[in-house]
């Protein structure tokens, strides 16, 4: 079935719209591009609006864990290390996620890793892979509290998601001591089984190997090199970049169409 016609299963979409409730609105009353207005504006043009098809690719990509800015984002928004583009290139190519093959990226802020991940995970949902991405801090934050419901429900597709992506690991490293090792059971907890059942899990850090091992431990730092590609991204931070060109855009009245 084609992406943009395929729905959410009802309890996909109960647990959606609980998160969000305007998304149960029909999309013959909301959408998240045109506002209903039937036009937008992108790239120097006005184009007709597929309300229908906008609405249910913004339903798959935040089911995914997907924010609206990524989901409006493509692969040509992508200027950073051209190295790391082409082993998210392979990757998809290769369909190495089906072999349980994960990625684990490093390196500083602002040089592309959440977003070659993201760019990753939508190629994913449109080839109906079942993914979830989510920060470290959120995993960790569900582990101790929240609505026992939501929280059951976070951590089946934590555990059981085809591709998962942790984003920021690491800024736990400036808790306590008794609150890392807490961090590194529930890493190891939920990397483990994982690694074992085949599942690809696709990492961001700013930290390096060594701030890893010595703030998780040298187990961690196996687990997320095991059945994984591993690379230290380069370059500098193009975040203001993106941001002035974002600003540009709204200046401009235009929006990109989600993807």
């Amino acid at each position: 079935m084609n992406f943009h016609n395929r729905t959410l299963e009802d309890w996909q979409a109960a647990h959606l719209y609980r998160q969000n409730p305007g998304l149960g609105a029909d999309p013959r009353t909301y959408c998240p591009t045109c506002l209903k207005a039937g036009t937008y504006t992108w790239g120097g043009q006005t184009h007709e609006c597929d309300c229908y098809a906008q609405l249910n690719m913004h339903k798959h990509y935040l089911w995914a864990g997907i924010g609206t800015t990524f989901q409006r984002l493509d692969w040509s928004d992508y200027h950073g290390d051209p190295e790391a583009l082409r082993i998210s290139r392979r990757y998809l190519e290769e369909d190495l996620h089906r072999r349980g093959v994960g990625l684990f990226f490093m390196g500083q802020f602002g040089t592309g890793k959440t977003m070659l991940h993201n760019l990753i995970l939508k190629d994913l949902v449109k080839a109906g892979i079942s993914c979830f991405a989510t920060t470290f801090d959120s995993m960790m934050s569900l582990s101790t509290g929240g609505d026992p419901v939501e929280r059951e429900a976070f951590f089946w597709r934590v555990k059981n998601s085809q591709a998962l992506l942790l984003d920021d690991v690491g800024k736990s490293m400036r808790a306590s001591a008794a609150a890392r090792n807490f961090h590194e059971s529930t890493f190891d907890e939920i990397l483990r089984p994982r690694v074992h059942n085949g599942l690809a899990t696709l990492v961001n850090s700013n930290m390096n190997e060594e701030e890893i091992k010595e703030g998780y431990g040298a187990g961690i730092l196996s687990l997320l090199r095991r059945n994984a590609i591993s690379y230290t991204f380069t370059g500098t931070d193009f975040g203001p970049e993106a941001a002035t060109r974002t600003t540009e855009e709204l200046l401009r009245g235009e929006i990109r169409p989600i993807c």
